[in-house]
């Protein structure tokens, strides 16, 4: 995947977005957050291309669509899909470990109803949510080191709701 500078250390899909309940239905999308060494965090956007479906392409002429930023996916017998860098998430000092979506309501999600959580050997565990009219992902919570945590997260995951997580360390700790 093009744009991380060191090693992806963990990848996670967002629930589907949108009405449809299959990703090949038109209108519907699902974000893939990507966690690396490099320290960033990368969202990035994967729905239908559209109107390409019936369109006879050489796997050379595939490279026209790719750029740093975006590229085209096909999987045998489904429909063809754009990817696209949605936006990069700097924050953490030290590589991130894993990233997990949570969904925070039961209704037909929108992007600023999904939460992203974060872990990093910074000794911090971060959620993260976009902001409803921008798109701009800003950090709602940063866990760990304000507490005295003295050991680096290998990991976090959300429990049974979006407030309640469970981080892991290198020692064994879990918070």
């Amino acid at each position: 995947m093009a744009g991380h500078l060191n090693s992806i250390k963990d990848l996670a899909f967002s629930p589907l977005l949108g009405e449809g309940d299959s990703l090949a239905t038109q209108g519907t999308a699902l974000y893939l957050a990507s966690g690396s060494q490099d320290q960033n965090i990368r969202i990035w956007k994967v729905q239908q291309l559209q109107n390409m479906d019936s369109v006879e392409l050489k796997e050379d002429d595939w490279k026209k669509y790719q750029t740093k930023t975006s590229f085209v996916i096909q999987v045998p017998k489904e429909p063809r899909f754009n990817v696209t860098l949605e936006s990069v998430i700097v924050h953490h000092g030290e590589a991130v470990s894993s990233v997990e979506w949570r969904k925070t309501s039961e209704n037909t999600p929108t992007l600023s109803d999904l939460v992203l959580l974060s872990s990093s050997f910074d000794f911090t565990v971060c959620v993260w949510q976009a902001d409803p009219e921008t798109e701009a992902w800003h950090v709602q919570s940063t866990l760990g080191a304000m507490v005295g945590n003295k050991h680096a997260f290998f990991g976090a995951i959300f429990l049974s709701t979006p407030r309640q997580i469970l981080a892991y360390t290198y020692g064994g700790a879990m918070h």
